[in-house]
């Protein structure tokens, strides 16, 4: 783990070049704003230029403080619920006590700090009204970025000389690394930080646990060897109203309750959800992820095509399963390791090329390795994918893979998932896909309309048991269909 520890520091020592842990009693509350000054040595809430840290310190624990953070911005969102716009801070708006990690919001006080012109260096571009975005929570998360920028460097990402000036750079300028301005930095931390910061919210965090899966990792990992990649186990946040709730829970439980009765009885699970745009087929994956996360290995994959690398979207669904697996004991992850071996220890190599990220659990593989016969490179691939899926089974856990947008998946892909829904080893794996709109063709006999199914998506719903010409689920999977908005 990566800590610093308190520094004492003679009483004539100058505050402006050296940070300074506050003084005890640690659980006395102070100013967010105040406290970093002291940490930083920077001179006031409009620090411009500022001074930077010393290249070889930090001050305090900079995990510990953005932990602190983001508990605090995730109380007040989930609180505000999904309809509620940013929350809008800044440190000085913010009630820090170090000993304890506690973060509250203050009122402004009587000389004006916490005031609204006090927030402007720590919006987001999106609430600037110049850019193609709405504010939301994420723009949170920028401001989150901002505080740890400037904890972590002593400078402020986006100093201006004037209001309109320091706008401009929000919008237009991308800060150095912090670890390029202070060497004390971790890399992990440097490219959280910088992810936070991104122009476009779409690019930054989309939820408060896959960030603080990252800021977990990222103490951990601090000065390990090898690349640390953000963002792998992130998924986008709903904080949901309770009438939106209630009104998907009846699907919520007829779902949940096909998987366990599908994982009770050895038998793959299905589960199609169909509905027009915005009748909620992703809140309900969601929510369904949630609910699930405690008891099962849960993939997700969004499955819209993507003409240069068809299989992305299954690359990242892998890639976030394998985060999830390194936060486990190190117990089941040497159980999942040990499984994977003896399911199919010579075709690493080829489940390492598909996903890097893999590399982690397993360590060097030997690349010369022969691969066992199957025919094509994709079946080798979904052979080897599915003693990854069967070694996260034997570990303890079922498996629910959740997909959306199936109706743009890459012909590709489908035929991956294809290969996998027919191999007979995967019995503790339900498929849970969400389908919008799709073409339609109209029957000259009696002017029905009927989908249009690829060929591709015909050969995958009849390996799941999907009769497609009465549209009525067959054995041996346990099916359920869902639909939404009408």
């Amino acid at each position: 783990m990566f800590t610093t520890s308190t520094n004492e520091h003679d009483a004539g020592a100058s505050q402006t070049n050296q940070p300074l842990d506050v003084a005890a009693p640690d659980t006395m509350p102070v100013r967010f704003g105040d406290w970093l000054k002291m940490q930083t040595g920077l001179p006031d809430s409009n620090r411009f230029p500022g001074n930077h840290l010393p290249g070889d310190r930090l001050p305090g624990d900079p995990f510990q403080v953005a932990v602190a953070l983001l508990n605090w911005l995730d109380e007040r969102h989930r609180a505000n619920g999904e309809a509620t716009g940013p929350i809008g801070f800044s440190p000085w708006q913010l009630s820090w006590q170090p000993g304890i990690n506690r973060v509250s919001a203050v009122k402004p006080d009587d000389n004006g700090a916490g005031t609204p012109p006090d927030l402007l260096a720590y919006s987001s571009p999106e609430q600037s009204g110049k850019t193609d975005f709405q504010p939301d929570y994420r723009s949170d998360y920028f401001a989150l970025g901002v505080v740890l920028y400037e904890l972590t460097t002593g400078y402020p990402p986006f100093a201006g000389t004037d209001p309109a000036n320091t706008v401009f750079k929000i919008l237009t300028t991308e800060p150095p690394l912090a670890e390029v301005l202070n060497s004390a930095v971790p890399r992990p931390l440097s490219l959280i930080i910088n992810k936070l910061l991104a122009k476009n919210p779409d690019e930054r965090y989309q939820s408060a646990d896959g960030l603080r899966h990252d800021l977990v990792r990222a103490n951990e990992w601090a000065w390990q060897s090898g690349e640390f990649t953000p963002g792998l186990a992130d998924r986008r946040a709903t904080f949901l109203a309770n009438s939106v709730v209630v009104g998907i829970e009846p699907a919520l439980q007829r779902i949940t309750t096909l998987i366990r009765h599908a994982n009770a009885n050895g038998q793959k699970g299905f589960v199609w959800i169909e509905g027009a745009t915005g009748t909620g087929k992703t809140t309900l994956l969601n929510q369904l992820d949630d609910r699930l996360f405690a008891d099962y290995f849960v993939l997700r994959a969004n499955l819209l095509a993507n003409a240069t690398q068809p299989l992305a979207a299954l690359r990242r669904s892998i890639e976030g399963m394998v985060e999830v697996v390194l936060t486990l004991p190190a117990d089941m992850q040497q159980d999942i390791y040990v499984h994977l071996l003896n399911q199919v220890a010579s075709l690493l190599p080829v489940l390492i090329e598909f996903c890097p990220a893999m590399s982690r659990l397993t360590g060097d593989v030997d690349d010369k390795l022969v691969p066992l016969p199957g025919g094509a490179g994709q079946e080798r691939l979904a052979y080897a994918l599915g003693g990854f899926l069967n070694a996260l089974m034997l570990a303890g856990r079922p498996v629910v893979w959740l997909m959306d947008d199936f109706q743009d998946a890459s012909d590709t892909s489908l035929r991956l998932l294809d290969a996998l829904a027919r191999e007979t080893s995967l019995a503790q794996l339900t498929f849970v896909i969400a389908v919008g709109p799709v073409k339609t063709t109209t029957s000259g006999v009696d002017g029905s309309t009927q989908p249009v199914v690829t060929e591709s998506a015909r050969r995958l719903l009849t390996a799941l048991g999907y009769d497609l010409v009465n549209a009525d689920p067959t054995a041996p999977t346990d099916w359920l269909t869902v639909s939404l908005g009408g």
